[in-house]
């Protein structure tokens, strides 16, 4: 399976490797999961960028109904109220789609309502956030021995429009 554009390429905003760790982090310490086991630390690394690659920003917005996402020169609002047009977009692409896992995805985005989450927009795993120079969902299972399966949707806003292209797939591997 092809990686998908950009997806492993050091310098891509969502290009940030997630490392448990077992002390707590900042702001988490303490934390008890439902069960009453301790929730385990997760250390965010951030890949340093690339050099001449274009920026791209997420602005969160104070009010929790919206996000301010700035791609290619575009300083995009996205409210709950797109989140819905987007999530019955999202869905009829991965309906389309022939991608290895398309049942699970199917099934783990329908029954899921959009949100605004510390000024990310997600559907369930779906995250909308820039990828490069563009706007993209991305979606990325639990790593395997082998890599991390990853699916990848271009998101376009044309005037008052919405529009997710085709769905990729692509593993990431490890480092």
């Amino acid at each position: 399976m092809a990686c998908p554009s950009n997806a492993s390429q050091a310098g891509d905003p969502d290009d940030v490797e997630v490392v448990a760790g077992d002390q707590p982090s900042a702001g988490r310490s303490g934390e008890v999961a439902a069960h009453g086991e301790a929730v385990p630390a997760i250390q965010v690394v951030a890949v340093p960028p690339v050099t001449g690659a274009p920026a791209a920003t997420v602005t969160p917005a104070s009010s929790g109904d919206r996000v301010v996402i700035d791609v290619a020169d575009q300083h995009l609002v996205v409210t709950l109220s797109d989140a819905q047009k987007l999530k019955v977009l999202l869905i009829s692409r991965i309906e389309e789609s022939k991608v290895e896992d398309r049942d699970h995805l199917l099934s783990a985005t329908r029954h899921m309502d959009p949100m605004i989450l510390e000024g990310v927009m997600r559907i369930g795993n779906w995250l909308l956030q820039p990828s490069g120079s563009k706007l993209a969902f991305t979606y990325r299972l639990p790593a395997e021995p082998g890599g991390m399966r990853a699916y990848r949707a271009e998101v376009v806003k044309t005037g008052e429009s919405w529009v997710v292209k085709e769905i990729g797939a692509g593993l990431i591997h490890r480092r």
